[in-house]
């Protein structure tokens, strides 16, 4: 059976690397990286097909039951072999297309821990498959960057403010340090006006307000009702004030802003930044984060990882000052490198 297995696989495999280098040859930048194809098939890729085809009928692996040809597939190939397997017949794609929890594992053991977040994205993408196809581009992309897919930033955005909640303020804490590049704060201010822009098409009366902050803070727009075009034009007029890294005063001036606020209103903190910080500040954050909570209550932290060396352990650390336990769902690196900018 083995032997059988590895035989299909390399004629996949060369099936599959036959197509790319015909896409290579016609200049084309995109590489087939899932088995879904929506276009229509060239002649060419049609007689492909039908070669792919007779191999797999001819192949006696696929006279196995369904759980031993599952089991064969899916505990002894990796995910692009089992994607160029499953271009080999409709029943063996079948198999790949329903095997959510091997492109569950899969997404697990390349980008490490699952969360909430990413079982939400799962769904939203259709299936883990095809999250895991679209992280997989992301990474191609933007490697040597880290960046989450496009399903993750989606639920992200999603998750900060409910449609159950009927009004909320927002404070977007942007990082306007030393340490933060041009490039990274330009990631943290896209970011903010995605987030806006879904805020603008919720029933829930919002209200937004951005800080930037390095030793000092800024207030670059104050809490107010969304007009689209009035917030774009702050965040595209702002400029990094550089210096250090005061994530507690930036939190302290978000509970300022926010203590005028309804009590029953749903106070959401946003925090993008490096935290490129020492245990001492981190641990001034975690408790002026808490304060904050304890004094006004119904308070949401997130954080976003933007930059090189982003210390995600100290960012969970200042987020879990609230419900300790959701503190994982509630962190995103949206732009990453492991390695120090200095």
């Amino acid at each position: 059976m083995i032997g059988t297995l590895a035989s299909l696989i390399s004629t996949a495999r060369a099936a599959l690397n036959g197509m790319e280098g015909r896409s290579r040859a016609r200049g084309s930048s995109k590489r087939p990286h899932a088995p879904e194809v929506s276009a229509p098939e060239t002649p060419t890729q049609a007689i492909e097909s039908s070669k792919r085809r007779r191999v797999a009928d001819a192949c006696p692996l696929l006279e196995l039951p369904e759980e031993l040809l599952e089991r064969a597939l899916l505990y002894s190939t990796t995910p692009r072999d089992l994607c160029a397997i499953a271009q080999c017949s409709t029943r063996l794609r079948t198999i790949s297309d329903n095997a959510d929890a091997y492109w569950r594992g899969e997404f697990a053991e390349r980008w490490g821990g699952l969360t909430e977040l990413q079982g939400e994205a799962a769904k939203l993408a259709g299936s883990w498959k095809n999250l895991y196809a679209s992280r997989a581009a992301t990474d191609r992309t933007h490697a040597p960057w880290q960046k989450p897919s496009p399903f993750e930033v989606q639920v992200a955005v999603r998750r900060l403010v409910p449609k159950t909640e009927p009004e909320a303020c927002v404070v977007f804490l942007i990082d306007g340090s030393g340490s933060v590049t041009e490039d990274d704060f330009s990631c943290m201010t896209s970011f903010v006006t995605q987030a806006i822009e879904h805020l603008n098409t919720q029933e829930t009366a919002t209200q937004v307000a951005v800080v930037q902050f390095s030793n000092d803070c800024r207030l670059e727009l104050a809490p107010s009702p969304i007009v689209l075009d009035q917030i774009t034009n702050v965040l595209e007029g702002m400029y990094r004030m550089n210096g250090g890294t005061n994530i507690s005063l930036a939190v302290q001036r978000a509970g300022q802003l926010l203590k005028p606020m309804a009590p029953q209103m749903r106070r959401v903190l946003v925090l993008l930044t490096d935290g490129r910080i020492d245990s001492h500040q981190a641990r001034e954050a975690h408790d002026m984060a808490q304060r904050l909570a304890d004094e006004q209550g119904h308070v949401c932290l997130y954080a976003f990882g933007v930059g090189r060396g982003v210390d995600r352990a100290e960012l969970l650390r200042i987020i879990s000052a609230r419900d300790a336990s959701s503190a994982d769902s509630r962190y995103l690196g949206l732009c990453t490198l492991d390695e120090s900018p200095w």
